[in-house]
């Protein structure tokens, strides 16, 4: 696998909602969760745009759903505000707990159609 924390994303990716899941970009990849040291990631917040990891390029109503390595589903939403053109999450589980190291899975689904991408989490 080839992860690289930085992309050259068309601006009408990042800045506009899409109809299907062409375009749609994850980043950082891999992910360096923010550990009080200022060059490791940066704090999430969902207040402003910092932290956590993007899902740009999406249609509304994206089905979001992010497994571990062994398949079992760690995540899961639905993307449906139309007032972004990202998803921005702080890469926890659905109970709350902050995701370890590893090789994830995410699957995006719209209108019947699937993409499947690998998220790196380094810690």
């Amino acid at each position: 696998f080839h992860f690289s924390v930085y992309g050259a994303f068309s601006s009408s990716v990042l800045s506009a909602l899409s109809t299907n899941l062409n375009n749609a970009v994850i980043y950082p990849n891999p992910y360096v969760p923010y550990d009080n040291n200022d060059r490791n990631g940066i704090e999430y917040s969902g207040a402003d745009d910092g932290g956590g990891i993007y899902f740009a390029g999406l249609a509304l109503n994206t089905k979001i759903e992010i497994f571990d390595i062994s398949g079992k589903l760690v995540f899961d939403c639905v993307f449906n505000d139309a007032s972004k053109s990202y998803y921005q999450w702080n890469v926890r589980n659905n109970k709350g707990t902050p995701l370890a190291s590893g090789i994830y899975v995410v699957s995006l689904s719209f209108d019947g159609h699937r993409k499947i991408k690998k998220i790196g989490i380094i810690k």
